[in-house]
């Protein structure tokens, strides 16, 4: 089923902490919402093993880090409806504390491996550190250990994912996307901070829908039910943006009698069904607190040039 604006999800279960705007297949809903009970359910501790008394050597060849910290600082002042929007070549971010989108600047390939512990979004390592304290910690940390992995290539574009792997007792592996613009230059529109120990960011795909190779990153949010977040990526001649499946939820939505819902998960659409162009989508009735009554949303698509064009719906009851 679908969320809002571009992203696939996949069953019911807690999403990315407390309101986070969702793209594509896979929910009812804009946005979700978790409670506070949710929330401290899902919320992840990562628990950071440092070294102290780091020597002065350590900090040779770190000035280049030093300086990109400083240039990331604009991002925190970037306005909000950028924040919510996808893009050419926005990096989607999604943390237990929520996700956005920004537009950070290239970096050659050692600044997403180096020293990984930087690189965390969530606020949580050495919280409150000098930019220069916070590095010492980081070149001390013993995680995450930062492994890359080649993806393939979509018109001319190579992609690559990096794993973020942890050790300790209750933290969880990241995930990014890095695609590759010039030698030893890398542009990231993927980081992925998974909510929950039961949580994995798994290897990214390139699939076919139609004509056009998209790049799929999916996303296990565990739970109960087990909810899969797809992502899906269109690549044209500006660079990679985020597909908007929102169509398809409005096109569900128009076919439905009153007091009747699309069901936020459940489905079993995924990048393997995707070249079929058709979601089903499940409903449950307004104020029910189980899915699912009989009946189901049938609804085609095709893409034009990365965006979604509805063919048809079509609901039936039984």
């Amino acid at each position: 089923m679908l969320f809002g604006s571009g992203r696939a999800v996949h069953s019911p279960g807690s999403k990315f902490g407390a309101e986070v705007p969702i793209i594509g297949i896979g929910s009812d809903f804009p946005h979700c919402k978790l409670s506070d009970n949710q929330r401290r359910r899902t919320k992840t501790v990562l628990r950071w093993r440092i070294v102290s008394n780091v020597s002065a050597e350590l900090y040779k060849g770190s000035l280049y880090i030093i300086a990109t910290l400083m240039l990331a600082l604009p991002l925190v002042a970037q306005p909000q409806i950028d924040r919510d929007q996808p893009g050419p070549w926005k990096r989607h971010v999604m943390t237990p504390k929520g996700g956005w989108f920004d537009t950070p600047t290239p970096h050659p390939l050692a600044y997403f491996t180096r020293y990984p512990a930087l690189l965390d979004e969530s606020g949580d390592f050495c919280y409150l550190c000098t930019p220069q304290k916070k590095l010492s910690a980081a070149m001390a940390a013993k995680e995450p250990k930062a492994e890359v992995r080649l993806v393939g290539t979509i018109k001319g574009l190579t992609i690559y994912d990096v794993f973020y792997r942890f050790e300790s007792d209750g933290a969880v592996d990241w995930k990014s996307i890095l695609i590759k613009t010039a030698p030893n230059v890398y542009r990231e529109i993927l980081h992925c901070e998974p909510t929950q120990v039961d949580a994995r960011a798994l290897p990214s795909v390139i699939t076919q829908l139609g004509t056009e190779l998209l790049l799929n990153s999916r996303y296990f949010a565990g739970g109960n039910k087990g909810m899969y977040v797809d992502d899906y990526y269109s690549f044209d001649q500006i660079g990679p943006t985020l597909v908007d499946f929102a169509p398809i939820l409005a096109a569900g939505r128009a076919v439905l009698p009153k007091g009747v819902m699309l069901w936020g998960g459940g489905d079993s659409n995924s990048p393997k069904t995707l070249t079929l162009m058709r979601f089903k989508l499940q409903v449950w009735n307004d104020g029910d607190g189980l899915c699912c009554r009989p009946g189901i949303v049938e609804v085609t698509f095709k893409l034009d040039r990365g965006h979604v064009v509805v063919t048809g719906a079509h609901y039936n009851p039984n």
